[in-house]
């Protein structure tokens, strides 16, 4: 965790939550929590976490899954501002996948449920943008079941959400 862009992290409790996440997931732990208090804070750290990973050669590609356009967006221009990755993903050295779904279950439709291991299996991080509902829980208890890397999961305290 030598790299850490304080243009996106501006307080010492995120940068131990990042910390923490990375060594877990150096460790081989699959499954995360980060609590954030607003969306805003919930897109630096996010993009700082990958940032800092792809520094530290851990990460060549990762996926955001979201319902909403609005973080797509400012996850998007986020990238763009405060990180390198925009660049090198034009170099198609760095893939940052970033989906916007009216359902979750669209995903499953897509690639089918029983092909969805082998193409997760391509992303070192999913990041999943998750608003509580039922619809919402299966997705994750599905994804939580045949994602085999790492899966990082946002909770905004104030509004019940999670990513």
């Amino acid at each position: 965790m030598s790299f850490i862009n304080p243009e996106l992290v501006k307080s010492s409790i995120h940068v131990y939550q990042l910390r923490q996440i990375c060594d877990e997931i150096c460790r081989g732990k699959r499954w995360h929590t980060l609590e954030v208090e607003n969306e805003i804070d919930k897109i630096r750290l996010i993009v700082a976490l990958i940032d800092v990973m792809y520094h530290q050669g851990k990460l060549t590609q990762a996926l955001i899954l979201s319902q909403r356009t609005n973080v797509l967006l400012q996850m998007q221009s986020s990238f763009a501002l405060h990180t390198i990755l925009s660049a090198q993903m034009l170099l198609a050295q760095y893939e940052a996948t970033i989906v916007q779904l009216c359902e979750y279950q669209q995903f499953f439709q897509k690639y089918g449920y029983q092909d969805l291991q082998p193409i997760l299996q391509r992303f070192e991080i999913v990041v999943l943008d998750r608003i509580q509902h039922p619809v919402q829980d299966i997705f994750v208890r599905k994804l939580e079941q045949f994602y085999t890397g790492a899966v990082l999961q946002v909770s905004l305290q104030q509004k019940n959400l999670y990513l």
